[in-house]
């Protein structure tokens, strides 16, 4: 099989099988890049990174998850102990999806609410586009 890559040139590349990664390819380098986040913690790492460029949010999200943030709008983890380990003086908790919107945002990031509940949606009703495949 051929797959085009961003250059002029065709890469072989063959079908994963394992269950755990079906939407990935192998090529002669390893693993094909992700250019997507699925749940509430690779987003929130997404983020803390400035990769996002289109955070998504679904209506089938848990409305009671929290995370911390900071000052910065980048400053986003699941325990206050993660931001006072990266030189935050002060996290605040606050709710996921306000803290991963006010991410977005600051690093300049769309927000789009999509429905959940369908095929198509993200993990934890939660997830983004990245800017590069990591």
């Amino acid at each position: 099989m051929l797959a085009y890559t961003a250059g002029p040139e065709p890469v072989e590349t063959g079908t994963v099988t394992n269950d755990r990664f079906p939407d990935r390819k192998v090529h002669a380098g390893g693993w094909a890049a992700k250019r997507y986040s699925n749940d509430v913690e690779e987003t929130w790492e997404a983020l803390r990174m400035g990769r996002v460029d289109t955070l998504i949010l679904t209506d089938a999200r848990a409305g009671d998850a929290e995370l911390f943030i900071g000052p910065e709008p980048s400053h986003l983890a699941a325990t206050a102990q993660e931001l006072l380990d990266l030189g935050v003086q002060q996290p605040w908790s606050a709710p996921a999806d306000e803290a991963l919107t006010r991410a977005a945002l600051g690093t300049g990031a769309e927000v789009r609410f999509v429905t959940g509940g369908v095929e198509q949606s993200p993990d934890e009703g939660v997830g983004a586009l990245l800017r590069y495949a990591v």
